[in-house]
């Protein structure tokens, strides 16, 4: 088969890199005026300030007070709080006011320190006794253990000792009846040639020597052996307390293991209270609607203030509806403002209306107008503080390409 190469003139070359670098940019450029692909989707809105509430922690429902520091300067604070919640303390070190610059961190004022501190030696002192206890337990345990092991080499060496001994036993218990009958044998040719007197008593009286020699031979290898036996016996018995020993210490470290994993789960909660106790800000901004005064009485989830964030700000932006399926919550944004026109600020999507609605009249155009849409709310930071609840602003959202085969062909 043949294979024809066809080589393209330089200016056909460049001619089609051109039209297919067009074709391209017109896809994109429709994709994102489309919605149906990646690009930046384009917004206004005007942004506002966050409020957030600051509360009691929940935490520290669980947290004992003394009231005998209760200030009766409570004016009131804790009037519409429920009668059924416990007291958490006195509200202390309180150094700020109604409008008073904070930063995220901050400590505001703090609760029931004292008591908590208390709380937190209590539970450090409980955990440390059942750890101490669970350790002098497995110390035990690897105690018994090591004396297992040396009563596993005693029994091994004891029985390597017994078997040798039997079988050095054996083999001179056979010798010596084989000498026994090699001397009887020889005493019944003697008599049956009429032998002398004298020789047949001698042989007579060192086959009744060897004979009771190789009989108390084996009675002192019996008596030994029933000693190794007897050795044996206590060295099993011995194993079988430590395994009882070992088995009741076993349960009693599994009972105080787990005592010990509740104390320890007490000891961080009595940590996360006393971290709780020191109410901090949860954000950069400035205090507003204080409701608390030095000494005020402190309930659990009671509202306390509240801090108009000023290191991020919001705004509500409008999409219709075809084109906010390209948008994702912590979609990064870029936002800029007139009062700032060459600045970037920087942001994220942080919420999706789940309902559609008419294009809200104040912000209508006529791309907009009869459309249905959906509210998005954006976050952006003002670390530099720059912008300002009210200011106009526009907002390009990124989003990403879909399937390229549904890039239109031109």
């Amino acid at each position: 088969m043949k294979i024809r190469v066809t080589i393209l003139p330089m200016r056909t070359k460049i001619i089609a890199v051109v039209a297919a670098s067009l074709i391209m940019a017109a896809s994109v450029a429709y994709l994102a005026e489309a919605g149906q692909g990646g690009g930046t989707i384009k917004a206004s809105g005007v942004l506002e300030y966050e409020k957030v509430a600051v509360s009691v922690p929940s935490e520290l429902a669980l947290l004992g007070v003394d009231m005998s520091k209760a200030s009766s300067s409570s004016n009131g604070s804790s009037s519409n709080t429920s009668k059924l919640l416990k007291p958490v303390g006195v509200a202390e070190n309180l150094n700020i006011e109604d409008g008073s610059k904070v930063k995220h961190g901050d400590v505001l004022l703090s609760v029931g320190e004292e008591m908590a501190n208390k709380n937190l030696k209590k539970a450090q002192a409980q955990y440390d006794i059942v750890s101490a206890t669970v350790d002098g337990l497995t110390e035990s345990r690897n105690d018994l253990s090591n004396k297992r092991s040396d009563l596993n080499k005693t029994e091994a060496d004891l029985r390597a000792s017994r078997a040798k001994a039997i079988s050095n036993f054996n083999k001179s218990y056979s010798e010596g009846q084989a000498n026994i009958k090699q001397m009887q044998d020889q005493l019944v040719v003697l008599k049956a040639h009429g032998g002398n007197p004298a020789q047949i008593a001698r042989f007579e009286a060192a086959i009744e020597q060897a004979s009771a020699g190789l009989a108390a031979g084996k009675q002192q290898f019996d008596a030994g052996l029933a000693r190794m036996n007897r050795g044996l016996k206590k060295i099993s018995s011995g194993k079988n307390q430590i395994d009882e020993g070992d088995t009741k210490l076993a349960r009693k470290v599994a009972i105080l293991e787990k005592r010990k994993t509740q104390a320890e789960v007490g000891l961080q909660l009595a940590r996360d209270i006393l971290d709780a106790t020191k109410i901090r800000a949860t954000g950069s901004g400035i205090v507003a609607e204080l409701k608390v005064d030095e000494g005020s009485v402190l309930y659990p989830g009671q509202q306390l203030m509240s801090i108009i964030r000023t290191d991020k700000l919001k705004l509500d932006i409008y999409i219709p509806l075809e084109k906010v399926k390209q948008v994702k919550k912590g979609d990064p944004v870029k936002v800029t403002v007139d009062a700032s026109p060459e600045e970037i600020f920087r942001g994220n999507v942080t919420e999706i209306s789940g309902k559609a609605i008419f294009a809200p009249s104040n912000i209508t155009t006529d791309e907009l107008e009869l459309l249905r849409v959906i509210k998005v709310t954006v976050e952006v930071d003002n670390k530099d503080g720059i912008l300002k609840a009210g200011m106009p602003a526009d907002i390009r959202i990124n989003v990403h390409f879909g399937d390229w085969e549904k890039i239109p062909r031109l």
